[in-house]
């Protein structure tokens, strides 16, 4: 049979569905007798939602694909049967028309400044204004999960995320921070000072205790 991906209360074609009981949910996993085969890879380091591997999708599925680069990478396109897609956009819609063949691109970043922003002062080391990041100017680092590095992690990025640690993609402790940056106001900033997954914290001016409290979060995560 092929996997025709969930409906009802939830959607996607991860193999796990993510369901917040506010209320009664009815969830349905849908199944055919028909379908093509979706063979996914990877180049560099980083994650897709749906792990490099071959699935067998029902004919007409139409599975999103988002690519999430490690640490110190970048993503840089998609390869293969792509149909419309947009190749350099991290999020891929596709229709199983037919078999397809894709492969996420990634590449190391160059984070490391080649001295275009150095203060005019030759024999300066640091320049006396206060936006420097910490660390001595290291840049900051997106959590993986969040997608279009906009330094917000919406409740798409995170159920993807998580799907991506039950099938052997992505660390627990990862996972554990993104689903505590959404559930807790979605905005987030990067301490260098602090070590993954740490690093990625509740910008001062959230009220990060009091909502991670009432929602059963706790900071230590």
């Amino acid at each position: 049979s092929y996997w025709g991906g969930w409906s009802g209360d939830a959607s996607g074609y991860e193999s796990l569905a993510v369901v917040t009981m506010d209320q009664d949910r009815t969830v349905v996993a849908n199944f055919s007798d028909s379908g093509y085969d979706l063979f996914i890879d990877s180049v560099g380091e980083g994650v897709t939602n749906l792990p490099p591997g071959t699935y067998a999708l029902a004919e007409d599925a139409t599975p999103v694909l988002t690519a999430t680069p490690d640490m110190g990478w970048l993503f840089e396109e998609w390869q293969g049967d792509i149909g419309d897609g947009d190749p350099s956009s991290s999020t891929l819609n596709l229709l199983m028309d037919r078999d397809r063949s894709i492969t996420a691109v990634f590449v190391e970043s160059d984070i490391e400044g080649e001295g275009e922003g150095e203060p005019e002062g030759e024999g300066e080391i640091q320049p006396e204004g206060e936006g420097e990041t910490p660390a001595e100017g290291e840049t900051p680092i997106p959590h993986p999960a969040d997608l279009n590095l906009d330094y917000r992690i919406v409740i798409a990025e995170a159920i993807a995320y998580l799907a991506g640690w039950q099938q052997g993609a992505n660390p627990l402790a990862y996972a554990i921070r993104a689903a505590y940056l959404w559930q807790n106001g979605e905005n987030y900033v990067y301490d260098a000072a602090q070590e993954p997954p740490l690093c990625w914290m509740l910008p001062e001016s959230a009220e990060g205790e009091e909502n991670s409290d009432r929602l059963g979060f706790k900071q230590q995560y």
